[in-house]
């Protein structure tokens, strides 16, 4: 229940200290130490996110003020999509920012981090509470910006590189977001009249799709996620996987909202996608070696599945009313589950909690995650299922087939995970990372509690819960776990065939392998006719892996980005021209 009876000025305060907090905090960084209380206020620090639970709590969802300092006098609310998304996110910088605090990375002996991470929850919380498209797009891109002081933070070569290709991604994401603001701005484009065949809608989907398509993975925009997930600190991969990325979502929510616009063209694109990223993520993570990499490949995966729902939900007004609260779901889900699974890849590899038990309680979100019954993952699941059935009939005999491929498919990437955790605990080794004394990790706990009990609180997730307790429900969870799980054994077998010389995290050498895998399975019903084909198929990839070994390279140079700058502004001159 939430209080009543406060007056607006009450509530601008409430609603200013969310993310005013994390920038004051952040801005007392900037002063030398003899003259900052940032010595005083480093305790402080890991409780920034406190505000933002008060505000849940206490601004009712009708409440939208005018904030003189926000950015050009904008708005401020908490609608019922960011009241879930701003509860989110406060609980998984609170986890994260007290797992950051405990290994001495957040205070103010480490200003550089500390500053970069306050700077990007305040650029977080902002956004979701912005009311208007430029306060959104500018909290947007301060949050993007500061997450690039968190991927350098070590200054290693590997950090540097991830952080050139996330610094060019986040500006050519900026530029999209940036055109389709000034084409609504402009009144270029209709909202109702988006479903109609023109270049000037086409041109609005597609910038919508560039700039918050990159924030969230969604193909072909992945490949920064994969190379910032390996170098960034661990506590701030909690807040990044866990918060962070869910702010494309809330990006296309807030520029296409869900039972106001009907683009059936642009929801089949985007179910398709979304389709293709589900099953690409778990390629991408089975060839990683790194945990924090294996992830990436999970998020890509998962947030795959939202950009399905996002599709259907697009398709009609009708479609969006039933889409949004399995949407919310999935993203709750999903973040908790990822920020628990950081939280605990933190505390495995910094060595002191790493017996079996500690193992297990790692390996309960990964099971989450894949569809365990009597969890979120079949409940997100079993919603996405029904949403797909009623409201996308030609996908109401192959859902079943499909979400149960991409269960199994996420199972056998968390047992990879699993097994790389253990190998390097077994090490005693954390690549890239530093060990730091460890306190006991109540975060992770924390965390883990969340995934197992928050789902029953939800309404959306009560009814699937419940069906998963019938032996029906148990049968339609478990099979996709049990195939996921013995089907890993056929995969270290195949991946120790391959040559270890190959390096990872290339599309084309992640290609070929890929080819090999299947032809390796098929290999013992076939002649050797078939393996002289195999051959030729591995010159053929083998050919292609050097003709093409930097072309990924081209998205870090600065003239790429200055070509498409230029692009999208004589775009952009020619359609304000036209209109």
């Amino acid at each position: 229940m939430m209080p009543s009876g406060l007056t607006l000025d009450m509530y601008l305060v409430i609603l200013s200290l969310v993310a005013g907090v994390p920038l004051v905090l952040a801005a007392s960084l900037s002063l030398p130490l003899s003259l900052s209380p940032r010595r005083i206020l480093s305790p402080f620090f890991a409780w920034a996110p406190l505000p933002a639970l008060l505000t849940v709590w206490l601004v009712p969802p009708d409440v939208v003020v005018e904030a003189p300092w926000f950015f050009m006098g904008g708005r401020m609310g908490l609608d019922s999509s960011g009241r879930v998304f701003l509860t989110l996110s406060a609980v998984v910088w609170l986890l994260a920012g007290f797992s950051a605090s405990g290994q001495g990375l957040l205070g103010f002996l480490r200003p550089r981090f500390s500053a970069f991470y306050l700077t990007a929850m305040a650029g977080n919380f902002g956004l979701i509470l912005a009311q208007e498209l430029l306060g959104f797009y500018l909290f947007f891109a301060l949050m993007s910006f500061a997450v690039y002081g968190l991927v350098i933070y070590d200054r290693h070569p590997g950090s540097r590189r991830a952080g050139r290709l996330y610094l060019v991604m986040v500006m050519l994401g900026e530029i999209a977001i940036f055109l389709a603001l000034l084409l609504m701005s402009g009144e270029v484009v209709d909202l109702d009249g988006l479903a109609q065949s023109g270049w000037q809608n086409s041109l609005f989907l597609l910038m919508l799709f560039v700039g918050f398509g990159i924030k969230i993975g969604a193909l072909p925009f992945h490949r920064w996620m994969i190379r910032v997930y390996r170098e960034i600190p661990l506590p701030a991969a909690v807040a990044l996987a866990g918060a962070m990325v869910n702010a494309g979502l809330l990006g296309w929510l807030r520029f296409l909202p869900l039972g106001q616009v009907a683009i059936p063209a642009a929801g089949l694109v985007l179910v398709t996608v979304g389709g293709l990223a589900a099953l690409y993520g778990v390629v991408l993570g089975l060839r990683e070696t790194r945990p924090a990499g294996i992830l990436a490949g999970s998020s890509i995966s998962q947030l795959g599945l939202m950009t399905i729902i996002f599709g259907v939900g697009i398709s009609s007004p009708l479609a969006g009313g039933e889409a949004l609260p399995v949407l919310l779901f999935f993203v709750v889900h999903h973040g908790l589950a990822k920020a628990s699974l950081f939280l605990g890849l933190d505390a495995l590899t910094r060595g002191r909690f790493c017996s079996f038990w500690w193992l297990v309680l790692f390996f309960i979100p990964a099971l989450v995650l894949a569809g365990l019954p009597l969890s979120s993952g079949l409940a997100a699941k079993g919603a996405l299922k029904g949403l797909l059935s009623a409201l996308m009939p030609s996908w109401a005999g192959l859902a079943p087939f499909f979400l149960g491929l991409s269960s199994a498919a996420t199972t056998l990437l968390m047992v990879h995970l699993l097994v790389r955790v253990r190998e390097e605990v077994m090490a005693g080794r954390t690549p890239g990372q530093e060990r730091r004394e460890n306190l006991f990790p109540w975060p992770w706990i924390s965390g883990v509690g969340l995934v197992i009990f928050a789902p029953w609180l939800w309404s959306v997730a009560r009814s699937e819960l419940l069906y998963s307790l019938a032996l029906p429900g148990i049968i339609h969870g478990s099979w996709p776990i049990l195939l996921g799980a013995f089907s890993y054994p056929v995969f270290a077998r195949l991946r120790r065939e391959q040559s270890p010389t190959r390096r990872q995290g290339r599309f084309w050498s992640e290609l070929g392998p890929s080819c090999l895998t299947l032809l390796a399975v098929v290999r013992a019903w076939t002649d050797g006719l078939f393996r002289r084909v195999r051959r030729q198929w591995w010159t053929i990839l083998r050919l292609a892996a050097q003709q093409l070994p930097g072309r990924e390279r081209i998205f870090e140079r600065w003239l790429t980005v200055g070509i498409a700058y230029t692009a999208l502004c004589l775009l952009l001159l020619a359609v304000l021209g036209g209109a």
